[in-house]
This record gives structure tokens, C-alpha cells and sequence, in this order.
């Protein structure tokens, strides 16, 4: 008889293992729900990351434009020798991006709400194609020192502005760099 109570299983023990297994079942869909939303986030950040990288990338390659244009410190682009203002650089002669386009003079002016913006073209890929960012650019070249008034007319400050438009988010990024002449 002892052996017999061993072995038999009163109902309420059955319906006691079905809730467990229900309660488990719903743990982990939690567990899984909450797994699979932290990835769609990881993979939303790291869209936005490559596209931030794709805007810098195309930033400093126009810096690096600047630096090797070969005309850069001839009279051809406008640069008279000494110069102590703004703006000395006014017309790339016979300097085209990747599309084949004239560039633009090195005097653009930063300004949010009245800038005139040129469209990128870095390595054939232009703002159409260049998804989902769009992309355009300003860029400047001033004599080194002429915000504290002591120029260097042997060195330029060059400054490339690049506008992406993510995902409907306008986001403007700044490169620096410096060209010396030779």
C-alpha cells in the first residue's frame, strides 16, 4: 500500500504542471521579445553609424582635394601671395570632382539657414545615389592665422562642411585641416 501512494498522482498535481509549463512559455517569449527588440536597435545604430562614417569619409576626402590641388597657391585660383583677410581663394582652375563637375571657389561661408551648398560627387557616388543620405558640401580656405591676426601666408586653415540628410534628421559635420605651401 505504501508503494502504491508512491506512484499515483492526485489531479491537482497535473493541472499544477501545466501552469508551470504555461508560466515558463511565457517567460520566455519575454525573455525572447525583449532579445529581439534590443537587436533592431543595434542594427538601427549601427545604419546610422555607417552612414556618419560614409559623411565624414566624404569630408575628409574633399579636404584631402584641397591639399593636392596643384594650382592651390598660384595666382590662377585667385591667391595673390598675401593675402590677410578672408576668401583668398576665389576660382579652381581646371579642377573637377569625380562626376567631371568644375569645383567650386574655396570661399564658402557656413551658414544654416542662407548657405548654398554644392552637390558631393566622391568617387562617382552623388547625392542621388548615395542612399538614404543626401549629400552636399561647403569648403574654405583662409590664410593661417587670420582669425587672430597673425597671418602665415606660407599656410592656409581648410575647412569642409559636409550636409547629410539621415533618415529625415539634417546633420552638418566640420573637418579641419591645414595645407603649407611649397
Amino acid at each position: 500500500m505504501f508503494r502504491k501512494l508512491l506512484h499515483t498522482r492526485r489531479p491537482f498535481e497535473r493541472a499544477f504542471s501545466l501552469i508551470e509549463a504555461l508560466i515558463a512559455v511565457v517567460v520566455l517569449m519575454i525573455a525572447f521579445l525583449a532579445f529581439s527588440s534590443g537587436m533592431i536597435i543595434a542594427t538601427q545604430g549601427q545604419n546610422k553609424a555607417a552612414v556618419h562614417t560614409r559623411a565624414i569619409e566624404a569630408a575628409n576626402y574633399l579636404l584631402e582635394q584641397m591639399r593636392r590641388d596643384t594650382n592651390f597657391w598660384s595666382a590662377a585660383e585667385g591667391y595673390s601671395g598675401s593675402c590677410t583677410s578672408g576668401g583668398c581663394w576665389t576660382a579652381p582652375s581646371g579642377f573637377t570632382d569625380d562626376c567631371s563637375n568644375a569645383y567650386p571657389a574655396y570661399h564658402d561661408t557656413f551658414n544654416t539657414n542662407y548657405a548654398t551648398w554644392h552637390t558631393g560627387c566622391v568617387n562617382g557616388i552623388t547625392q542621388s545615389t548615395l542612399n538614404p543620405i543626401s549629400f552636399k558640401y561647403l569648403w574654405r580656405a583662409d590664410v593661417h592665422g587670420t582669425w587672430n591676426s597673425t597671418t602665415d601666408n606660407s599656410m592656409a586653415d581648410l575647412t569642409v562642411w559636409v550636409y547629410a540628410n539621415i533618415d529625415g534628421r539634417e546633420e552638418t559635420y566640420k573637418v579641419t585641416g591645414m595645407a603649407r605651401s611649397q
